[in-house]
């Protein structure tokens, strides 16, 4: 029982979270930001990765799991496809000094490529899944 309580508090405040950031990235509510480094779009998919993270958390069945799990994998391709392609070079993190600017720059674009080929991937895999098992039940 307590364990019960415990996921039921930890997805609200994913849920909650979740809600406030989407909020934000309309320029709603409490968390409103001026100044965005990103779409509004881009913003409000990290809110609804935390509402994903928070109804995975219920455990609502393997089927609605799959599914939300599915779709949250999704959001995140997206905010990494962007990042990959339209992200501003002076909002990525410096890498080895080693390396010259424009290197570091096409290196984290890639990493955040395949980054996102890998959550197409699993986000292909977790519908087929979840359309299979569907047409079972």
């Amino acid at each position: 029982v307590q364990q019960k309580t415990g996921q039921r508090l930890a997805a609200a405040f994913c849920v909650i979270m979740g809600a406030m950031i989407v909020a934000a990235a309309y320029d709603e509510g409490p968390m409103a930001v001026a100044g965005k480094n990103a779409p509004d779009w881009v913003i409000a998919l990290g809110g609804y990765i935390f509402i994903g993270f928070g109804l995975l958390l219920l455990n609502l069945g393997q089927l609605f799991t799959h599914f939300i799990a599915g779709a949250t994998v999704l959001a995140f391709t997206a905010v990494f496809a962007w990042v990959a392609l339209f992200g501003e070079a002076e909002h990525f993190s410096p890498g080895p000094s080693w390396l010259s600017d424009e290197t570091n720059l096409l290196t984290a674009r890639i990493l955040f490529g395949l980054a996102a080929l890998l959550g197409a991937a699993i986000f292909i895999y977790a519908m087929r899944y979840f359309w299979q098992q569907r047409r079972r039940s």
